[in-house]
C-alpha cells in the first residue's frame, strides 16, 4: 500500500489497475475452467482485456515517473541549495510508480500466458 500511497495519483490510477487486473483473471478462469462452453470470441476478449490491462499498467508506471522527474527537477532548477537526501526521496517517489507497474505487467503476462494455455487445449 505504501507504493500506491507514494506513487500519488498515478499509484491509485494502478490500484484501479490491479483491480481489473483481478476481475478480468477471474472471469477468463470461470469461463475457461467452468463448465459453460463459452463462445472462442467471448472467452479470448476476456484474455486480451487482461493483457491490455498489463500493458497499461506498465504505462501508467512509467508515465508517473517521468511525471515525478519532471516535478522533480522543476523543484531543483527553482530551490538555490539543494541536499543529496531531498534529490534522492523525490527520485524514490517517483520510481515506486515505474515499479508498481512493472509489478502489475509481469503478473498480468503470467496470468495470460497460463490462461492462454488452457485456451489453446480447449480450442484447437
Amino acid at each position: 500500500m505504501e507504493l500506491i500511497t507514494k506513487g500519488g495519483t498515478f499509484g491509485w490510477l494502478l490500484l484501479i489497475l490491479i483491480i481489473l487486473a483481478v476481475i478480468f483473471s477471474v472471469i477468463s478462469a470461470v469461463r475457461l475452467w467452468g463448465n459453460s462452453n463459452p463462445p472462442k470470441n467471448v472467452v479470448e476478449g476476456g484474455l486480451m482485456n487482461l493483457l491490455w490491462t498489463g500493458i497499461l499498467s506498465e504505462a501508467v508506471g512509467v508515465l508517473g515517473t517521468v511525471t515525478g522527474l519532471y516535478n522533480a527537477a522543476s523543484a531543483i532548477s527553482r530551490a538555490s541549495d539543494v541536499s543529496p537526501m531531498i534529490v534522492w526521496s523525490g527520485i524514490h517517489v517517483a520510481l515506486s510508480t515505474t515499479l508498481l507497474g512493472i509489478g502489475i505487467f509481469v503478473i498480468c503476462t503470467i496470468i495470460w500466458m497460463v490462461f492462454r494455455t488452457r485456451f489453446n487445449k480447449i480450442y484447437s
